[in-house]
């Protein structure tokens, strides 16, 4: 029977370092994968993590106002907005690939450790449908793609049960201090948006650890949960 782990918490609570080092300890004795289904900097297509990287030039801070709508026909047609939709899908058709991968896994009777899950809530984890912001457009072109994005991110929420999820609770001093640039009340939407994702995922027991301390003292509580589960 496969195991599958879910290292949660808002952008700079230390998701990704964390599960690697997991993983790093329980592959020595153990079947063990680690899969990273965010739209971040984390492994994956060379075309999304490149286009995250100019994003980050193109759009700045952007992202944080992603979910505003789009509602002008017309504005749809702007170049950021045309590499918003080309980008979206490119997201979209990795997180497929990578579900079909998770399922694959799941079949071989791993324990997966996953880094961030797919959802459809509006600012959750970073990894809610982008196209969420062109709500409304009468674009028929638009509109269908919109279902298409939506439909690969409810194949998570509907069809894989998590067995542990670690929530990583971390205060926005923290987040601050390891260099993500958010505003307060941006941090408390993406905490408050982490809860409702959680609540309507499919998961078996939730842990909630203190993102404060260190990894090495983290990792090993995280590693007790995961055979103790």
């Amino acid at each position: 029977k496969s195991k599958k782990i879910l290292i949660c918490g808002v952008d700079g609570s230390g998701k990704s370092t964390l599960s690697k080092l997991i993983l790093n300890d329980l592959q020595w004795k153990l079947d063990t994968s680690r899969l990273y289904l965010g739209a971040g900097d984390g492994e994956g297509f060379i075309i999304r993590r490149l286009g995250t990287y100019l994003s980050k030039i193109i759009f700045k801070d952007s992202t944080q106002t992603r979910t505003q709508e789009i509602n002008t026909n017309k504005s749809i047609y702007n170049l950021k907005n045309i590499l918003r939709i080309f980008w979206a899908l490119i997201v979209a058709f990795e997180k497929l690939l990578k579900y079909i991968e998770l399922k694959k896994l799941t079949l071989l009777g791993k324990i997966i450790i996953l880094d961030r899950y797919p959802n459809l809530n509006s600012y959750g984890m970073n990894d809610s449908p982008l196209l969420s912001r062109f709500n409304g457009n009468k674009n028929i072109i638009i509109k269908l793609l919109i279902k298409l994005e939506h439909s690969i991110y409810s194949l998570y929420s509907k069809n894989i049960s998590v067995d542990l999820c670690i929530k990583l609770d971390a205060s926005y001093s923290l987040v601050t201090r390891r260099g993500e640039k958010m505003a307060e009340s941006y941090y408390k939407k993406r905490l408050n948006s982490l809860e409702q994702a959680i609540n309507s995922s499919r998961i078996e027991k939730i842990v909630t650890i203190n993102a404060e301390r260190s990894l090495q003292e983290l990792k090993s509580e995280c590693i007790s949960e995961i055979l103790n589960s």
